[in-house]
């Protein structure tokens, strides 16, 4: 699926009363689509400033807003629809990607332009592998708290704040069978 990168100014434009400064209420859980976050480098380009400005500070934000679960969610390549192909392939019309291969390791700044790197999978795959290994460590997760990052393969990890420190699991994902219906409900 691909979204329009202005239609939250349309829709406040169009509906300016469905929305409020504050949210109208403390979300129990709250997702947070890492793709997007992915594809935005800061201005500094430092791996460092980017772990944080795109993932560290809006988790933070989900638990400060009340939140007791963050779901940070990427694309898994496996699985990704043929139908975004399509917007990938039109992407790359007008992008070079980086030469980069999967068993490279990332180099010491993020590459400039930050978006041919992106149009690199197996770079995109190493950043992403690289942002659910650091994000735990640089994360202190609220008591009673969880946070999912969901990436890859048929779990996801999970990691529990209790008196302990963050524990970490892994979760089985929810299949989809033929009907709409997902297993174990």
């Amino acid at each position: 699926m691909t979204i329009e990168r202005q239609w939250i100014e349309i829709m406040k434009t169009e509906v300016p009363d469905a929305f409020t400064e504050e949210p109208p209420f403390a979300p129990e859980a709250a997702f947070i689509d890492a793709q997007i976050k992915l594809m935005a480098m800061p201005h500094e380009f430092s791996w460092d400033v980017y772990l944080h400005r795109q993932f560290v500070l809006p988790i933070h934000q989900m638990y400060s807003l009340g939140s007791r679960v963050v779901v940070l969610a990427f694309d898994d390549y496996a699985n990704v629809p043929r139908a975004k192909a399509i917007t990938q392939a039109k992407r790359r019309e007008k992008i070079t990607p980086i030469e980069f291969n999967a068993e490279q390791e990332l180099p010491e700044c993020p590459p400039r332009p930050w978006d041919a790197a992106m149009a690199n999978r197996a770079f995109k795959a190493k950043v992403v592998e690289w942002i659910a290994n650091e994000i735990p460590r640089a994360i202190e997760l609220p008591l009673g708290a969880e946070l999912y990052i969901d990436w890859k393969g048929g779990t996801l990890d999970r990691w529990a704040a209790g008196e302990e420190g963050a524990i970490k699991s892994e979760e089985g994902r929810s299949q989809v069978r033929e009907g709409g219906a997902r297993t174990g409900e």
